[in-house]
């Protein structure tokens, strides 16, 4: 935020100088950097409302209590085909809002009315419908299969939307 008071600053300091134009004052100063965090892997990114979510397949959030207070930890030295567990959840970074956080595996999606027939998501895993509402849940068993479902759900021309369960209280 400092960054753009600056900004502001110096372009009235160059108004005062007679460089009117915010585009001569951009040259001058550079380009803004955001210290956002590069995708590591290309292959394990997955696009969700327009965010980019990048899964971890090798780590778990492993949960730990440290002076009686419940701590979340990455852990390393996993494969992909590792199920998910409640001790041992997956790790994902949005791209967005530059934070880490944990999924369980759990996707929540809403359909538009019509026959669920029709859709090739009854015989996932953990499909169940939740209330009386056309809101329901899968839950995938590990990375590979989250990214599955993940552009499965999102390529259905009848699903509203797609909403992943993600805990972002992990520490980093």
């Amino acid at each position: 935020m400092n960054q753009f008071k600056f900004l502001i600053i110096f372009e009235i300091f160059l108004f005062c100088l007679g460089l009117s134009n915010s585009a001569q004052a951009s040259e001058l100063m550079g380009p803004i950097k955001t210290g956002k965090a590069a995708i590591v892997n290309e292959s394990n990114v997955v696009v969700i409302r327009g965010a980019k979510i990048e899964l971890f397949p090798e780590r778990r959030v492993v949960p730990t209590v440290f002076n009686g207070v419940r701590l979340k930890y990455q852990t390393n030295n996993h494969v992909s085909s590792d199920l998910f567990e409640p001790n041992s959840q997956g790790v994902i970074f949005n791209h967005i809002y530059q934070r880490f956080g944990a999924i369980s595996g759990e996707i929540a999606f809403s359909i538009t009315s019509g026959n669920l027939s029709d859709l090739n998501v009854v015989n996932l895993n953990g499909f169940k419908k939740l209330g009386n509402l056309d809101m329901y849940v899968v839950r995938a068993r590990n990375p590979d299969e989250f990214k599955k479902y993940i552009e499965l759900l999102s390529t259905e021309t009848k699903i509203t939307w797609v909403e992943p369960t993600i805990d972002y209280s992990i520490q980093q």
